[in-house]
């Protein structure tokens, strides 16, 4: 065991690549939606890097940035969209793994992380991209497994502190809704616990824009969004001009990409279902019942009798044994039931006297 006092500790200022976004020296992952646009907001960062644009510690000075890619063309879309961005690409590094059975091989992590450090450190780069986190991580780990993914991550977040390089990896986000964009993000909980920051990005559907904001930041003072669009540019390259995704930054806003994740609770709209069936059947029986006559109401419709039992409260239903038997009785509160009954008994009323 080696001891270190705290007195001896050197104590830091956190330093930012991009303000309350992107500590330098950190893992930091992008995640969301497939199809949004994360590799054009990507290679808009690395382009302000590479020509020292990107307010935050690195303003001032050009930087090497290291892109390792597998979903997209290098020289079809990642190359293109650099340069549209205003890259300096001698400043954007690619890197390929020679094998015995391919020159061209992608990186495998962890079993490359020490050829990948000597690039860095070879190169001095500043900014290192994983596009897409899960396609360097190596077979025989499993996404969904917390162990896994932090014997992958790990090692990273180590690599980017003692070189102070920031490895900024993509991530998708699933099918399901919700503010915890931590569990959103395919596969363990652990890629949002070991990462020191989380962007998430999502598209607003009014305006068609996209929202980012840092849905984990540990180290940050505030919560800060951006607005940013995608827009169509025309590059130049050997065969002739090609079209690409451009970013572009609108600014801060006070939307939060959560927002626009949460979606519609389907839980709380399946207990609203199940709360009217309730409440319904109960009504038509003048507020009490068998509750083994309503659960037979409620499976006909489809519902299980776990769901609801669950939304039994919510229908504002009490229960108790009927004093003739042994089975339970299910009866809506009196505060409930009395509005309907005056309503009807009114209704009645008019009906007489007519």
């Amino acid at each position: 065991m080696k001891i270190t006092r705290g007195s001896d500790v050197k104590m830091q200022r956190v330093r930012w690549v991009m303000e309350d976004w992107i500590p330098a020296g950190s893992l930091t992952l992008l995640a969301g939606r497939e199809g949004l646009g994360k590799s054009t907001l990507a290679v808009q960062i690395c382009a302000q890097i590479s020509t020292g644009t990107l307010e935050g510690e690195l303003y001032g000075t050009s930087r090497n940035v290291l892109y390792i890619h597998s979903e997209d063309s290098r020289e079809f879309t990642v190359a293109p969209r650099l340069k549209a961005a205003g890259a300096d690409m001698s400043r954007v590094l690619f890197v390929d793994v020679e094998t015995a059975q391919t020159d061209s091989g992608t990186v495998i992590l962890p079993l490359d992380l020490g050829s990948l450090e000597k690039v860095i450190v070879q190169h001095q780069v500043a900014f290192v991209v994983l596009d897409a986190a899960t396609s360097s991580m190596s077979s025989e780990l499993s996404g969904k497994d917390d162990r896994a993914v932090r014997s992958y991550l790990e090692p990273l977040a180590q690599l980017a502190a003692r070189q102070g390089c920031v490895v900024f990896g993509l991530c998708h986000f699933g099918k399901r809704d919700g503010t915890d964009t931590g569990k959103l993000i395919l596969g363990s909980i652990a890629w949002s616990q070991v990462a020191r920051s989380v962007l998430s990005v999502a598209r607003d559907d009014d305006s068609r824009n996209l929202i980012v904001t840092n849905t984990k930041a540990n180290l940050a003072p505030r919560t800060r969004s951006m607005e940013a669009t995608i827009a169509s540019a025309e590059v130049e390259t050997d065969d002739g001009p090609t079209e690409v995704g451009l970013l572009k930054w609108l600014g801060e806003t006070t939307r939060d990409a959560r927002e626009l994740l949460s979606g519609v609770d389907e839980e709380t709209e399946e207990r609203d279902e199940i709360t009217m069936v309730i409440r319904d059947y109960l009504i038509e029986c003048g507020g009490s019942a068998p509750a083994a006559d309503v659960l037979k109401v409620t499976r006909a419709a489809g519902l299980s009798d776990n769901a609801v039992k669950k939304a039994r409260k919510k229908a504002g239903v009490r229960t108790g044994k009927d004093g003739f038997s042994k089975g339970w009785v299910w009866t809506l509160e009196q505060d409930r039931t009395l509005p309907l009954r005056l309503a009807c008994e009114g209704a009645e009323d008019a009906h007489v006297h007519g």
